[in-house]
């Protein structure tokens, strides 16, 4: 069972100093030109003053002294009122609407003050956001739409969180560690400062041992007793500690947590004279379940852990009679003394006057008691801001210092969100689709009854004439039935019982609470005329699927266990019936087609020579395996990388199919942006699946000619043959990245080549995106020739983008082989790890420049600066990359052993232009002198820097006099020391750019022995005599891993491997039919010898895999 509280909602914690950030819109601005939408879903307990969400140069949204206030530099600043303060210990929505012509905010849903437009100053749209700033408390989500909200749809994201909307521009997702933005632009977020986190945040009740909570009202249990708790102990005490007691002058019972002889804690009771432990240790710090239930008749006792009986035997227990009881300390009668005190966090106690059975046991961890359960006298909750008993109001007397808190990282991050914060279970999708049309019909209108009044469920001013609306808000949660209840009764059972209306009525901000008991025939007023009515409409029997078009967003869950209850009771029978003569029209009786979405892609698959190009879009380089995107059932999520110079045309490819009962005549329409596009009429025979085109090339015009990224969306829908209307069918929304000319090889591959997804020779869209996010959040650069800008695009990504050190105390290659190769499946993935620190050295920068560069077509060979005879070369005081402020320093100990950059594709070396992505030079007059004596050095990036003063080989610039040329050798090489630069053999096609997938010794998989793709996994040299390639197969389910030494074959060589071993102990081994010589070492490695290469194989069929594949 799982060990959790379900009183949590998934929150961003903030704190004073340490918040989030995201990166301004590409494509909204929030500056008063536009209506909008901000939805804040937050909770704090401390601090009465913060910054909710800001826009640096723009808007604010914060509290002070617990009350909300909108700051606009434009629209003026709208605060609220003395009288609508913010509360405390639960969790909130604030919302602000524009409608042009007034700014209105919102507490809950309700509104709370309103400003008529005003004329102010400039407003600054390139600013970044902050979220969640200078306060501590959770920040649940926070939602930019572009359109204003009304106020059925602002209480429905108050009381059931934020449903799907096409109109999203912005909304944070804090369900996971890494935040994100899941709007159409998914924009970049960060944090700052190092404390603010996702977490589980769960409202509860603290106590430490110096705390009890005393039910006064007086109960009898006279055949049975039980005890439901759910507690989340601390055991640093090392004393007995009491959850629950209760007694009478005669009679007491009382579960405890004591230490046993080992200092482990277990589950005890005292029930009458009889006193049971169990034996399990109770795990301390994690939510636990516990029950002790006796059958007071029958002298029985048992005790529950987890829902698990730990404890079953005999009690000697008689009848309790007009009895308090105690939460959180042994029993008293007026005054606590606490020795036996509660540590830690409590959720809930439930009272039974029966002995509760093994199956509610194991229920009640599912989901605490319901107040309608059979036997239940109380049900105290300590998660719902003070503590309350459900079933009479507030009848609980508080003794010492607990008290009500919000408490993160008690329960794992992905537990499901809680009722205690008023929000539903996640819905049932799967038995959505699998009902037929007419059955859904008759469902959504079921459950558009229910969604009548589901404002009464969340809060809305009562309509009663007789109570003035602006002083009383009701509140109402349905605390029952089960599900399967409902659908029982859905189905016409006739037995079922529904009791449990919960009303809390605010008046002049006190708090009173109603039960209503609601009898069956209320409930059938709803139910007969879905079932009997002169409509004729078919019986629902199941949930529906929440953001269905028939519904209105609520989950299966949340109807069931709130709105239906609710509506019911509100509802009647002609207000049932109206509803359902109003959907009649709709009801699916005669045959029609339906015409579904399947996939959706652009032009014929990748043709570079055409303007479309193949692509990677993750860090392993084997996804996409197409470029056609699939239906994920409720949108087509598309991507696609164009090179818009020699892009002619853009035809969307949509394939659907007919899942009706009838053959379809008419048109695909997609719609967005303000374009819409139409294909031809298509035919679709019943079951039939055909591809439809629609031609979007005027969108070629609005793409930009440079490195870029775009995101947006468009719907797509079909026209129905009967009224000529047009029926939805899928959202499309999209990303494509523009180049700003062919890739240079290896890039693209032949034209005509069937795609190959293993193959690493295709644009890293993930590099791409990571290199336009950093270019959006900093200045933009100056126009610049486009080598050069391209060069500066990837030089400040690699330099303030905090990805990577260059290493310039041992020099190591971390992305490059020793043949040159460059390691891009281990750079992408490094390059999408933000936060963590990686190394590279020069030969790295190089690729990378390089291969980024050849990506958009734009060609900067690399080339290699050499001292005399290609020695080393001292250097002056540089400054490297870093993800910290790098001092000036001279790197490996004062020289080079040699250094490689890039360079422009043409011309000698006194004329071209340097690149180094990884050091800035000194650009000042004196770059030979140590900052320690010339503290006014000048960072420079060589981009596009002219080479060399001369052709000379020694370089000339003395420290005592001024240097003012802009020259790169002249400026990193220390005075009168020799260099001279070397052409790298080749250009970009020189060498390839992936992770040598095949061609080693002409290794073979050999189908139905050998399982495995064959693919080196890493490339590591040894020393400069060797190099490992590194294999991992499985061999008739048994793993075997093989190591090639690609440069090593002579005896000698051989023992330099052997050597590597610990153990020297070995047997000679010996296949002259296999062709194979060679030793073991221990019991299952070996080192072998076949064809001139040698080999280490580790596995217990080592030389099995040897012989089959070598």
């Amino acid at each position: 069972m799982n060990n959790i509280c379900r009183n949590g909602i998934q929150a961003l914690v903030v704190y004073k100093d340490s918040y989030l950030l995201h990166s301004p819109f590409p494509s909204f601005a929030l500056d008063g030109s536009v209506a909008f939408t901000i939805e804040i879903r937050f909770a704090y307990s401390k601090s009465d003053s913060g910054i909710l969400y800001a826009q640096d140069g723009g808007l604010t949204i914060g509290f002070n002294n617990d009350i909300p206030y909108f700051d606009h530099p434009v629209l003026g600043r709208l605060e609220g009122t003395n009288d609508r303060k913010l509360e405390r210990n639960c969790l909130l929505m604030l919302s602000v609407t524009y409608d042009l012509e007034k700014v209105s905010m919102q507490i809950n849903g309700i509104p709370v003050a309103e400003l008529k437009k005003q004329s102010g100053a400039a407003y600054a749209n390139d600013g970044n956001f902050a979220i969640g700033k200078e306060f501590d408390g959770y920040m649940e989500g926070v939602r930019v739409l572009k359109k204003v909200s009304d106020s059925q749809a602002l209480l429905s994201d108050y009381g059931i969180g934020f449903q799907e909307n096409a109109d999203v521009v912005f909304q944070t997702d804090f369900t996971t560690k890494q935040f994100k933005d899941i709007g159409p632009d998914k924009i970049s977020m960060w944090r700052n400062g190092t404390e603010a986190h996702c977490a589980n945040v769960v409202t509860t009740t603290k106590l430490n041992r110096k705390a009890a909570y005393k039910r006064t009202n007086k109960l009898s249990f006279k055949d049975g007793f039980s005890v439901s708790a759910r507690v989340f102990p601390d055991f640093s005490c090392k004393t007995k500690q009491t959850i629950y007691s209760v007694g009478d002058n005669n009679t007491k019972i009382a579960l405890s947590m004591e230490p046993d002889a080992e200092n482990n804690y277990v589950l005890s009771a005292c029930v009458g004279s009889t006193c049971i432990k169990s034996s399990k240790v109770i795990d301390g710090l994690l939510w636990h379940d516990v029950v002790l239930a006796v059958d007071i008749k029958n002298k029985k006792a048992a005790l529950y852990l987890d829902g698990a009986a730990v404890v079953d035997g005999k009690a000697d227990i008689s009848a309790i009679v007009d009895s308090t009881a105690v939460i959180g300390s042994e029993f008293f009668e007026d005054k606590p003394h606490f020795r036996e005190g509660l540590l830690g966090y409590l959720d809930y106690v439930a009272e039974f006057s029966k002995m509760v059975s093994r199956e509610e046991v194991e229920r009640f961890i599912e989901h605490e008691p319901y107040f309608y359960d059979d036997g239940i006298e109380s049900l105290l909750l300590f998660g719902w801001g003070e503590p309350r008993n459900a079933m009479l109001g507030y009848n609980i007397a508080e003794f010492g210092s607990g008290y009500f808190t919000m408490v993160e990282d008690t329960c794992p991050l992905d537990t499901p969100r809680g009722t205690g914060w008023i929000v539903p279970q996640e819905p049932d999708e799967k038995y959505w689709a699998s009902l037929s049309d007419n059955e859904r019909w008759a469902l959504a209108t079921y459950i558009e009854t229910a969604n009548a009044t589901i404002n009464d469920m969340i809060g809305i001013p009562m309509k009663d004439p007789g109570i003035e609306p602006a002083t009383e808000i009701v509140h109402r949660k349905y605390l029952g039935p089960d599900t399967e209840e409902l659908l029982a009764w859905a189905k016409g059972a006739k037995d079922t019982e529904f009791d449990g209306i919960l009303e809390e009525s605010t008046i002049n901000n006190k708090v009173k609470n109603i039960f209503n008991k609601t009898k069956p025939e209320v409930w059938k007023t709803i139910q007969q005329p879905l079932t009997m009515g002169e409509v004729g409409a078919s019986t629902v029997v199941a949930p529906v699927a929440a953001g269905s078009a028939a519904t209105t967003g609520v989950s299966s869950e949340a109807i069931f266990q709130t709105a239906v209850a609710v509506s019911v009771v509100a509802l009647v029978a002609t207000e049932v019936a109206r509803i359902v003569k109003e959907n009649e029209k709709d009801r699916p009786d005669n045959p029609k087609a339906k015409v579904k979405v399947v996939s959706c892609s652009w032009n014929d698959q990748g043709k570079a020579e055409s303007g479309t190009i193949y692509f990677h879009n993750d860090a392993k380089g084997v996804e996409p395996s197409s470029m056609e995107w699939p239906n994920n059932g409720t949108d087509v999520k598309m991507e696609a990388v164009f090179i818009p110079a020699v892009l002619k045309e853009l035809i969307l490819r949509v394939k659907v199919t007919n899942t009706g009962d009838a053959q379809y005549v008419g048109n695909i329409k997609a719609t967005g942006g303000g374009k819409t596009w139409e294909s031809a009429p298509v035919t679709l025979a019943i079951g039939e699946t055909k591809v439809v085109t629609l031609n979007q090339s005027d969108l070629i015009a609005t793409m930009g000619k440079e490195l870029s990224v775009k995101s947006g969306f468009f719907s797509l829908t079909y026209k129905d043959p009967e009224d000529a209307t047009y029926i939805f069918m899928n959202n499309v929304t999209y990303t494509y990245y523009t180049l700003e000319n062919k890739p240079i090889e290896p890039w693209q591959l032949d034209e005509g080549k069937e795609y190959d997804p293993k193959n690493a020779c295709y644009i890293r869209t993930l590099v791409l995106n990571s290199l336009l996010t950093h270019h959006n959040s900093v200045t933009a650069p100056a126009p610049a020739p486009a080598e050069q800008a391209m060069a500066t695009l990837v030089m400040n990504w690699m330099n303030t983008g905090g990805l990577f050190t260059y290493d310039t105390d041992a020099g190591a290659c971390f992305y490059t082989t020793n043949f040159n190769q460059f390691k891009i499946d281990k750079f992408v993935r490094d390059a999408v790890d933000v936060g963590a620190a990686h190394w590279l050295n020069c030969a790295d920068c190089a690729n990378i420049m390089h291969a980024i560069c050849a990506m958009n077509g734009i060609d900067l060979p690399m080339c290699m600066l050499f001292g005399v005879n290609r020695q080393g070369f001292g250097c002056n005081q540089i400054k490297v990359i870093s993800y910290k402020d790098a001092p000036w320093r001279v790197p490996f100990a004062g020289e080079f052993s040699y250094h490689m950059v890039n360079r422009t594709a043409n011309g000698v070396y006194d004329g071209i232009g340097i690149y180094d992505a990884c050091l800035k030079v000194d650009g000042g007059e004196y770059p030979g002198v140590d900052a320690a004596t010339n503290p006014a050095k000048v960072p420079l990036q060589p981009n596009s820097m002219q080479a060399q003063a001369t052709l000379y080989a020694n370089v000339d610039v003395p420290t005592t006099a001024a240097y003012h040329d802009v020259v790169y050798r002249e400026r990193l090489v220390r005075n009168t020391q020799w260099a001279a630069f070397v052409d790298f053999p080749g250009s970009v096609q020189a060498f390839r750019i992936g992770d040598y997938s095949a061609g080693l010794s002409g290794m073979q998989v050999t189908e139905g022995k050998l399982k495995g793709d064959g693919r080196i996994r890493d490339m590591k040299p040894l020393s400069w005599e060797f190099h490992e390639y590194e294999w991992h197969f499985s061999f008739d389910d048994s793993a075997t891993e093989m190591l090639e030494y690609g440069w090593a074959h002579s005896d000698d060589d051989m023992q330099k491997i052997i050597r590597q071993f610990a153990n020297p102990e070995r047997t000679e081994v010996k296949d002259e039919t296999a062709g194979i010589d060679g030793f073991r070492i221990g019991e299952s490695c070996y080192v072998i010898r076949k064809n001139d290469k040698i080999y280490r194989i580790m596995g217990e069929k080592a030389m099995t895999v040897a012989k089959e594949i070598l």
